[in-house]
């Protein structure tokens, strides 16, 4: 048997019906617009990324140092500190380098109590130039067979092998 439609539902399919027109109309609306904008789009190309240039390892600015000494009276004048300029001269930290010869000795008399981490010798270097050194060092007492650099799990350790140390100092080339 037929189900009789009752009024009310009647009016809420009408309603429902009035309502997707409604939405229908809104999108036909639209609808110029984003064609509009798709084929404005289609009209741009996309470029491919390009490579970046080949950057220099090498620093490039040159500094005079009364250019850097200014630099820092102005440091100070900002501090309120009035300082002359043979003040500055006198706190500016001088460049320490260290002598390959110097290290490698150094690192010689080390080993003469035991093997030592290369972790540990750079641990207790106080400057990049002296991590510079002690590398060097430890690769110029390598070449010459003096010292041992060995893997245990995930330090290394360095191994004096045995020789007169004036020698083996001899040996090594201040560069």
């Amino acid at each position: 048997m037929p189900r009789e439609v009752s009024e009310l539902e009647v009016l809420m399919s009408s309603l429902e019906q009035l309502k997707a027109r409604d939405v229908f109309a809104s999108v036909q609306k639209v609808v110029p617009e984003l064609k509009k904008a798709s084929e404005l789009g289609l009209l741009y190309g996309v470029k491919q990324p390009e490579p970046l240039p080949k950057q220099s390892k090498v620093y490039e600015y040159r500094h005079k140092p009364v250019d850097l000494l200014r630099a820092m009276y102005r440091i100070y004048l900002r501090g309120g500190k009035a300082a002359s300029p043979e003040d500055i001269a006198d706190r500016v930290p001088q460049r320490i380098v260290y002598s390959v010869r110097d290290k490698s000795l150094q690192i010689l008399q080390r080993l003469r109590g035991g093997d030592v981490s290369l972790n540990q010798l750079y641990r207790e270097c106080g400057s990049r130039s002296e991590i510079v050194a002690t590398f060097v060092s430890v690769l110029e007492l390598c070449s010459i067979g003096s010292v041992h650099v060995e893997r245990v799990e995930d330090t290394y350790t360095i191994t004096f092998i045995g020789g007169d140390v004036d020698e083996i100092m001899e040996k090594i080339v201040e560069t």
